[in-house]
């Protein structure tokens, strides 16, 4: 009988951290401009969210691709239901 395959790839996440960050890069970033004062407008939104975090917020896209994979996910299994 074979044993099951086990990888040896090791996946290294955060492969940049801010320790790990070249000395000109970070020169570079702590350059730029701030963003802009969108957190101003927060009152303003209905959904009482953060204004300036859809401006800034880097795991936003994380957060919308999740989303978007669970509707899919709930919209199949309505599929199957209906079947």
């Amino acid at each position: 009988m074979r044993k099951a395959f086990k990888s040896s790839t090791i996946q290294d996440q955060q492969v940049v951290s801010r320790s790990s960050i070249p000395n000109p890069v970070l020169e570079l970033y702590h350059r730029g401009d701030k963003p802009p004062p969108l957190n101003i407008l927060s009152p303003y939104r209905d959904d009482k969210k953060d204004a300036l975090k859809f401006y800034t917020d880097p795991s936003y896209f994380f957060i919308l691709w999740r989303e978007k994979m669970l509707q899919a996910t709930e919209d199949k299994r309505k599929e199957k239901r209906r079947q």
